[in-house]
């Protein structure tokens, strides 16, 4: 009998131990499992860490743009205000012009004048030599 009950002992240790075996394979698996899980979690975090750069980075190129933006646009203003100045300036010019092209004008009319007055005066002078002549 005691061999037997020595026998249902040696078992169970046998059975208990084989169970524990069989635990601590399953715990192996699992500790693999969580292994590979933690790899993971370490590359999204990497992953994560590596987007949050390209996003501050996509930030700054956007804060850049906008100040590059606003410039442009004070630089169209100033260059809006010199045109503007620049075509007053022209029409100021364009005034002068016409002014200058009505004058010229006038004083073609006077030549004229003058030259018909002159022609004038030479006929007169050629009658009053004619008669001088014959006075004479």
């Amino acid at each position: 009998q005691k061999e037997a009950a020595g026998l249902i002992v040696q078992t169970s240790l046998l059975d208990a131990e084989t169970s524990l075996l069989d635990m601590q394979r399953q715990l192996a698996v699992e500790v693999e499992a969580l292994q590979v899980a933690q790899l993971r979690v370490t590359e999204t975090e990497g992953a994560l860490e590596s987007q949050v750069a390209r996003t501050t980075e996509l930030q700054l190129i956007i804060d850049e743009h906008a100040v590059c933006q606003r410039i442009i646009q004070e630089r169209e203003a100033v260059l809006l205000e010199r045109t503007q100045r620049v075509d007053e300036k022209e029409w100021g010019v364009d005034e002068k012009m016409k002014e200058f092209e009505e004058r010229s004008m006038a004083v073609d009319v006077r030549e004229k004048s003058v030259g018909e007055r002159e022609g004038q005066v030479g006929d007169d002078e050629e009658l009053l030599g004619k008669r001088w002549g014959r006075v004479e």
